[in-house]
């Protein structure tokens, strides 16, 4: 039997879109399943470096006291107002004490000029509020305006350099107000391990505080990944911190779970 004309056409054009709608199907479980993947295996990093920490006897330790074990949560955002603008926003809170004490917490708004590929200028206001003494439940505030060079170029073998100069004047709202230096190096490599694109970084922060010179140093080592394309991603990352609070060194070990959307 001769099928009338115009039926196989439409015929045909069934069975395409059939199959555009089960590949667009299957990117969405690919990518459903990308991101069940990285929270499991982030979660599976967080707890292995706190257990190591906390089961470490010369670890436990006070809220900010030598070898007390923290987590610090960071959300960002990012929105390209133009060719040569951006604005950024970010939040983060922090817990000590072996992650048991909320005490930290700050809120920072950035906007950025980009002078050239390589390099970006920002002004921003960061509103920090702390635990004042860190045992207590008393809130304190502190104002920071702030501005950054920042440069960012590749380097040998595909590695990115980025450097972070950063001077902040720091308002607290009992005491005296001082000017503090930080010195952001991080270097990003070329690799993208595993289906996931999981990027390893190093990083080191210098800081240098008006009237005591320099008083910490920040050591870290975490891989960033892309969660939804390019709209957002995420890093894991844990950081050894020297700090100098009175007249001897400490050290802290600090697990950092960051995300950053793309608006």
């Amino acid at each position: 039997m001769i099928e009338p004309p115009g039926v196989l056409p439409v015929v045909i054009s069934n069975i395409k879109n059939n199959v555009q709608v089960g590949q667009r199907e299957s990117s969405r479980q690919i990518d459903d399943h990308k991101r069940h993947g990285l929270i499991r295996r982030c979660r599976s990093l967080v707890y292995i470096i706190l257990a190591t920490c906390l089961l470490t006897p010369s670890l436990i330790a006070g809220l900010n006291d030598d070898g007390d074990v923290q987590c610090w949560a960071r959300m960002g955002l990012s929105h390209e107002l133009s060719t040569y603008w951006k604005l950024y926003t970010s939040a983060e809170a922090r817990f000590g004490d072996d992650v048991s004490r909320y005490y930290y917490q700050h809120v920072e708004i950035l906007g950025a000029y980009i002078l050239q590929s390589w390099c970006q200028l920002a002004l921003g206001y960061r509103q920090i509020y702390k635990r004042i003494p860190s045992s207590s439940t008393h809130w304190r505030g502190e104002a920071s305006p702030l501005f950054d060079l920042i440069l960012k170029t590749p380097i040998f073998c595909h590695w990115t350099f980025q450097a972070r100069s950063r001077w902040q004047y720091i308002v607290p709202e009992s005491g005296s107000s001082f000017l503090l230096f930080r010195e952001l190096v991080k270097l990003t490599s070329p690799w993208s391990w595993t289906r996931f694109h999981a990027t390893p970084y190093l990083a080191s922060e210098s800081f240098f505080r008006e009237g005591k010179g320099f008083d910490e140093e920040r050591l870290s080592i975490g891989v960033s990944e892309p969660l939804i394309h390019d709209l957002l991603s995420g890093d894991v990352s844990y950081m050894f911190r020297l700090l100098r609070p009175e007249s001897r060194w400490i050290h802290h070990h600090v697990v950092i779970l960051e995300l950053r959307w793309k608006v």
